[in-house]
Protein backbone atom coordinates (compact mmCIF):
# COMPACT_ATOMS: atom_id res chain seq x y z
CA UNK A 1 0.00 0.00 0.00
CA UNK A 2 0.97 3.66 -0.60
CA UNK A 3 0.85 4.72 2.44
CA UNK A 4 3.04 2.11 3.87
CA UNK A 5 5.69 3.57 0.88
CA UNK A 6 5.49 6.88 2.19
CA UNK A 7 5.31 6.04 5.93
CA UNK A 8 7.41 3.08 6.65
CA UNK A 9 7.66 3.96 10.75
CA UNK A 10 4.23 3.08 10.24
CA UNK A 11 4.26 -0.12 8.92
CA UNK A 12 7.23 -0.87 10.84
CA UNK A 13 5.49 0.08 14.07
CA UNK A 14 2.05 -2.27 12.52
CA UNK A 15 4.05 -4.91 12.97
CA UNK A 16 5.85 -4.82 16.00
CA UNK A 17 1.98 -4.10 17.43
CA UNK A 18 0.94 -7.72 15.61
CA UNK A 19 3.82 -9.15 16.68
CA UNK A 20 2.85 -8.43 20.74
CA UNK A 21 -0.57 -9.34 19.79
CA UNK A 22 0.25 -12.96 18.48
CA UNK A 23 2.51 -13.25 22.14
CA UNK A 24 -0.57 -12.18 24.39
CA UNK A 25 -2.31 -14.87 22.09
CA UNK A 26 0.29 -17.70 22.10
CA UNK A 27 1.71 -17.06 25.74
CA UNK A 28 -1.92 -17.47 27.84
CA UNK A 29 -0.08 -18.14 30.94
CA UNK A 30 1.93 -14.72 30.71
CA UNK A 31 -1.13 -13.16 29.56
CA UNK A 32 -2.27 -11.17 32.18
CA UNK A 33 1.03 -9.82 33.05
CA UNK A 34 2.14 -8.87 29.22
CA UNK A 35 -1.70 -7.21 28.92
CA UNK A 36 0.35 -4.61 31.97
CA UNK A 37 3.62 -4.49 30.32
CA UNK A 38 1.79 -3.16 27.15
CA UNK A 39 0.17 -0.91 29.25
CA UNK A 40 2.71 0.43 30.99
CA UNK A 41 5.31 0.98 28.58
CA UNK A 42 3.57 3.56 26.65
CA UNK A 43 4.15 6.24 28.59
CA UNK A 44 7.61 6.05 27.39
CA UNK A 45 6.68 6.62 24.09
CA UNK A 46 5.32 10.52 25.32
CA UNK A 47 9.30 11.07 25.64
CA UNK A 48 9.73 10.92 21.75
CA UNK A 49 9.80 14.87 21.67
CA UNK A 50 13.07 14.68 23.35
CA UNK A 51 14.55 12.48 20.60
CA UNK A 52 12.51 14.32 17.20
CA UNK A 53 14.47 16.20 15.33
CA UNK A 54 17.45 15.95 17.65
CA UNK A 55 18.31 12.26 17.35
CA UNK A 56 16.32 11.17 14.50
CA UNK A 57 13.78 12.33 12.34
CA UNK A 58 11.41 9.54 10.30
CA UNK A 59 8.05 10.48 8.70
CA UNK A 60 5.59 10.52 11.26
CA UNK A 61 1.98 9.86 9.98
CA UNK A 62 1.68 12.91 12.81
CA UNK A 63 3.89 14.12 15.62
CA UNK A 64 3.45 16.42 18.58
CA UNK A 65 5.37 15.58 21.33
CA UNK A 66 4.81 11.92 20.07
CA UNK A 67 2.86 9.98 17.37
CA UNK A 68 0.78 6.98 16.85
CA UNK A 69 3.82 5.15 15.80
CA UNK A 70 5.89 5.92 18.84
CA UNK A 71 3.12 4.88 20.94
CA UNK A 72 2.80 1.64 18.98
CA UNK A 73 7.04 1.42 18.87
CA UNK A 74 6.87 1.81 22.86
CA UNK A 75 3.70 -0.66 23.85
CA UNK A 76 5.19 -3.68 21.67
CA UNK A 77 8.85 -3.33 22.30
CA UNK A 78 7.74 -3.60 26.16
CA UNK A 79 5.39 -6.31 25.58
CA UNK A 80 8.08 -8.52 23.35
CA UNK A 81 10.79 -7.54 26.04
CA UNK A 82 9.16 -8.87 28.31
CA UNK A 83 7.45 -11.75 26.75
CA UNK A 84 11.07 -12.97 26.04
CA UNK A 85 12.33 -13.08 29.92
CA UNK A 86 8.86 -14.10 30.77
CA UNK A 87 9.35 -17.46 28.74
CA UNK A 88 12.80 -17.75 30.62
CA UNK A 89 11.59 -16.91 33.96
CA UNK A 90 8.00 -18.14 33.66
CA UNK A 91 9.66 -21.34 33.43
CA UNK A 92 10.43 -21.78 37.13
CA UNK A 93 7.77 -19.64 38.52
CA UNK A 94 5.14 -17.35 37.58
CA UNK A 95 4.15 -13.93 38.98
CA UNK A 96 1.75 -11.43 39.63
CA UNK A 97 1.78 -7.81 39.26
CA UNK A 98 1.35 -5.83 42.41
CA UNK A 99 -0.61 -2.85 40.51
CA UNK A 100 -0.27 -0.13 42.56
CA UNK A 101 3.43 -0.80 43.49
CA UNK A 102 3.77 -0.92 39.89
CA UNK A 103 1.98 2.49 38.81
CA UNK A 104 4.50 3.70 41.87
CA UNK A 105 7.22 2.81 40.90
CA UNK A 106 6.87 3.10 36.92
CA UNK A 107 5.43 6.39 37.08
CA UNK A 108 8.40 7.97 39.47
CA UNK A 109 10.87 6.34 37.64
CA UNK A 110 9.78 7.68 34.69
CA UNK A 111 9.37 11.13 35.62
CA UNK A 112 12.66 10.89 37.43
CA UNK A 113 14.20 10.05 33.79
CA UNK A 114 12.32 13.10 32.10
CA UNK A 115 13.59 15.53 35.37
CA UNK A 116 16.96 14.27 34.63
CA UNK A 117 16.76 14.67 31.02
CA UNK A 118 15.60 17.82 30.96
CA UNK A 119 18.62 19.25 33.33
CA UNK A 120 21.18 17.61 31.49
CA UNK A 121 20.39 18.91 28.22
CA UNK A 122 19.72 21.97 29.11
CA UNK A 123 22.58 22.29 30.78
CA UNK A 124 25.48 20.34 30.75
CA UNK A 125 24.74 18.54 27.06
CA UNK A 126 23.89 19.38 23.95
CA UNK A 127 20.25 17.69 22.35
CA UNK A 128 21.81 15.64 20.38
CA UNK A 129 23.48 13.95 23.33
CA UNK A 130 19.79 12.52 24.04
CA UNK A 131 21.07 8.93 23.55
CA UNK A 132 24.02 9.14 25.98
CA UNK A 133 21.89 10.20 28.73
CA UNK A 134 19.16 8.14 27.87
CA UNK A 135 21.32 5.12 27.46
CA UNK A 136 23.41 6.51 30.95
CA UNK A 137 20.39 6.59 32.66
CA UNK A 138 18.74 3.37 31.61
CA UNK A 139 21.95 1.43 33.16
CA UNK A 140 21.48 3.48 36.45
CA UNK A 141 18.48 2.14 36.67
CA UNK A 142 19.06 -1.86 35.74
CA UNK A 143 21.96 -1.34 38.14
CA UNK A 144 19.94 -0.44 41.18
CA UNK A 145 17.26 -2.95 40.46
CA UNK A 146 20.13 -5.54 39.90
CA UNK A 147 22.05 -4.91 43.37
CA UNK A 148 18.59 -5.31 45.74
CA UNK A 149 17.62 -8.59 43.56
CA UNK A 150 20.72 -10.24 42.11
CA UNK A 151 18.72 -13.27 41.52
CA UNK A 152 17.43 -11.67 38.22
CA UNK A 153 20.56 -11.19 36.89
CA UNK A 154 20.36 -14.04 34.88
CA UNK A 155 16.64 -12.81 33.34
CA UNK A 156 18.35 -9.65 32.48
CA UNK A 157 20.91 -11.43 30.53
CA UNK A 158 18.95 -13.70 28.93
CA UNK A 159 16.11 -10.70 27.97
CA UNK A 160 19.42 -8.27 26.45
CA UNK A 161 20.51 -10.45 24.03
CA UNK A 162 17.04 -12.24 22.88
CA UNK A 163 15.68 -8.62 22.15
CA UNK A 164 18.98 -7.53 20.77
CA UNK A 165 18.75 -10.28 18.20
CA UNK A 166 15.01 -9.57 17.35
CA UNK A 167 15.38 -6.12 17.34
CA UNK A 168 18.27 -6.27 14.90
CA UNK A 169 16.56 -8.71 13.29
CA UNK A 170 13.54 -6.17 12.84
CA UNK A 171 15.35 -3.40 11.72
CA UNK A 172 17.37 -4.93 9.45
CA UNK A 173 14.68 -6.12 7.69
CA UNK A 174 13.08 -3.26 7.40
CA UNK A 175 16.51 -2.16 5.65
CA UNK A 176 15.83 -4.51 3.27
CA UNK A 177 12.58 -4.47 2.39
CA UNK A 178 10.70 -1.40 2.55
CA UNK A 179 12.39 1.21 4.27
CA UNK A 180 16.13 1.02 2.20
CA UNK A 181 16.94 4.84 2.96
CA UNK A 182 16.10 4.03 7.02
CA UNK A 183 19.56 5.37 7.76
CA UNK A 184 18.57 8.56 6.16
CA UNK A 185 16.01 9.17 9.27
CA UNK A 186 18.53 9.62 12.38
CA UNK A 187 20.80 12.68 12.68
CA UNK A 188 24.60 12.15 11.57
CA UNK A 189 25.77 14.48 14.57
CA UNK A 190 23.55 12.26 17.20
CA UNK A 191 25.52 8.98 16.12
CA UNK A 192 28.42 6.98 16.71
CA UNK A 193 30.60 7.21 13.96
CA UNK A 194 30.27 3.70 12.45
CA UNK A 195 27.80 0.98 11.77
CA UNK A 196 27.08 -2.64 13.34
CA UNK A 197 26.21 -4.68 10.71
CA UNK A 198 24.47 -1.94 8.70
CA UNK A 199 22.41 -0.37 11.45
CA UNK A 200 23.22 2.48 14.11
CA UNK A 201 25.01 1.79 17.07
CA UNK A 202 23.28 3.33 19.28
CA UNK A 203 19.74 1.58 18.21
CA UNK A 204 21.42 -1.38 18.93
CA UNK A 205 23.04 -0.67 22.43
CA UNK A 206 19.79 0.73 23.52
CA UNK A 207 17.98 -2.54 22.63
CA UNK A 208 20.57 -4.80 24.34
CA UNK A 209 19.89 -1.74 27.49
CA UNK A 210 16.32 -2.11 26.95
CA UNK A 211 15.92 -5.26 27.05
CA UNK A 212 18.26 -6.25 30.15
CA UNK A 213 16.46 -3.12 32.12
CA UNK A 214 12.86 -3.01 31.40
CA UNK A 215 11.94 -6.56 32.13
CA UNK A 216 14.13 -6.89 35.55
CA UNK A 217 12.27 -3.37 36.50
CA UNK A 218 9.12 -4.53 35.17
CA UNK A 219 9.73 -8.14 37.61
CA UNK A 220 10.60 -6.31 40.10
CA UNK A 221 7.12 -4.53 40.43
CA UNK A 222 5.68 -8.63 41.02
CA UNK A 223 5.46 -10.69 43.36
CA UNK A 224 6.66 -14.25 42.44
CA UNK A 225 5.04 -17.23 43.39
CA UNK A 226 6.79 -19.86 44.51
CA UNK A 227 4.85 -22.70 44.22
CA UNK A 228 5.52 -24.85 40.74
CA UNK A 229 2.83 -23.58 37.72
CA UNK A 230 2.59 -26.16 35.03
CA UNK A 231 3.45 -24.66 31.84
CA UNK A 232 0.77 -24.14 29.37
CA UNK A 233 2.45 -22.51 26.65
Amino acid sequence: MQIFVEYPYLLGSLILLLIAILLFVFLPRHRELLAYAFLFSIPSGLLSYLFVPAYWNPRFTFHYLSSPEDLMFSASTGTIACAIAFVSFGAQRTMRLDVRKALRRIAATLIAMLLTLEILLHSIFDATDVMRVVLATMALVGVYVLSRHRELLRLSVISATGFLLFYGVWLGSLKLTIWPHLLEAWNPAAQLPFLILGLPAFELAWAFLFGAVWPVFFVWCCEPVSEPVKDTR
